[in-house]
């Protein structure tokens, strides 16, 4: 149990000694997008990401797909 929290522990200090994590974050989105575009925890992510960025037309453009992907499959 301790070695598991001492290895939560640096984990949770190397995070917080990111810079930028919006930018760390694009990255990971990016990979999803290219390797599980159907997914949708990869739409969800694309959007909370867009909306924490400020790009509420982008945020509605993932809906807008998402919406149409779930009507015509």
């Amino acid at each position: 149990m301790l070695a598991r929290s001492s290895t939560t522990l640096v984990y949770a200090i190397s995070c917080l000694q990111i810079e930028n994590p919006l930018a760390e974050a694009t990255k990971y989105l990016k990979l999803l997008q290219n390797n599980s575009s159907d997914s949708l925890e990869t739409h969800i992510l694309s959007f909370e990401l867009s909306m924490r960025k400020q790009k509420v037309l982008l945020a509605f453009q993932v809906c807008y797909f998402c919406l149409i992907s779930l009507i015509l499959p």
